[in-house]
């Protein structure tokens, strides 16, 4: 399976890929997933199967949002799995733990991202193993360290794993690192409520 990031890895296989398409599956049916499904159905066709080990894909959106989704990906065929644990990915296919074999030429994994190792060896982490930070975005006892994006939770305003919270911490990070350096009160970071 190819990861989605490093996102630079991730686009030369996919270019490399549409030399010779054939089936996709994507393992992680949150928004990241269901994004990418739609895209790889738009540009190969119904041959596109998306695989959630939860019972139910993008449980985190509202029902709006949700079902909006859900017509789109039934609008593209595209093949939903729920409930669904991979047992192995092969060259050609992705076997779940019930021996259901599904075709894939190309399986992209999506299921979130998880945090390296070695942060919870050297910093304070949340039990899911991110670095814990405050609301200036400093690791949690630790002046001078910053955290952001997919690594870390902010321990007092926890966020569902979204690139646009990653984004939006950008700015309030530079300004924070400025500010320490001139020996200037941090900025508190107020992330958004929903995606």
């Amino acid at each position: 399976a190819v990861a989605v990031k490093p996102l630079s890895a991730f686009a030369d296989r996919w270019a490399r890929f549409l030399d010779n398409p054939g089936p996709v599956a994507i393992i992680g049916g949150g928004v990241a997933g269901v994004e990418l499904a739609l895209a790889a159905a738009h540009r190969i066709g119904p041959h596109v199967t998306l695989i959630e080990s939860g019972p139910r894909i993008l449980g985190e959106l509202p029902p709006a949002s949700r079902r909006m989704l859900l017509e789109a990906l039934a609008d593209r065929q595209v093949t939903v799995h729920i409930k669904s644990q991979v047992a192995c990915i092969l060259p050609e296919d992705v076997i779940l733990t019930d021996r259901t074999r599904i075709a894939s030429d190309l399986t992209i994994a999506a299921a979130g991202g998880r945090p390296a190792p070695w942060l919870a060896r050297c910093l304070p982490c949340d039990a899911k193993g991110f670095v814990s930070v405050g609301p200036d975005l400093q690791v949690q006892g630790h002046v001078g360290i910053f955290a952001v994006g997919d690594c870390a939770v902010i321990t007092d305003a926890p966020r569902p794993r979204a690139g646009v919270h990653a984004v939006r911490q950008g700015p309030v990070l530079a300004q924070n690192i400025l500010a320490l350096l001139l020996d200037k009160p941090l900025l508190a970071h107020k992330p958004q409520r929903h995606h």
